[in-house]
């Protein structure tokens, strides 16, 4: 467990505490946050991969996405593309619908407009490799 931790980025503690099972194995706590995860989008907005992975896994189709923010344009601009299995137009629509509903994104699309393109591209049977941690890809400056 770990070691598929430390891979991801995931910064957590073990737990001092033996399992009530009985189990003599270390275990950890909640999972808090990634090293490389938070996007900031603004001075007051800032979005982190576990946000994205709860809001958009919900969505029924979605078995993964990409994230990448732009701060180079004005206003900033959120792309996410979706691997989907199913109906892609479904996927971006729900999709969409929960993003613009995340509380990180919520006052600066409605007071600084930011930018959301949102793409579906269906699985075709081969899953893409991805390398390295699942991470939100920044461009320009703050971000």
């Amino acid at each position: 467990m770990p070691l598929i931790r430390y891979r991801s980025g995931d910064i957590a503690r073990f737990l001092p505490e033996p399992c009530s099972c009985g189990s003599r194995l270390r275990r950890l706590d909640y999972i808090r946050r990634r090293v490389e995860g938070p996007a900031q989008l603004d001075a007051n907005c800032v979005l982190t991969m576990e946000e994205l992975d709860e809001w958009l896994f919900a969505v029924p189709g979605v078995i993964d996405f990409f994230a990448t923010v732009d701060s180079r344009s004005k206003p900033v601009q959120l792309s996410i593309q979706l691997l989907t299995i199913g109906e892609a137009a479904a996927a971006r629509r729900q999709a969409r619908q929960r993003v613009e509903l995340l509380p990180a994104l919520r006052d600066l699309q409605v007071n600084k407009g930011l930018t959301l393109d949102i793409q579906a591209v269906v699985c075709d049977g081969s899953l893409p490799m991805a390398a390295g941690k699942r991470k939100i890809n920044k461009i320009g400056g703050s971000a």
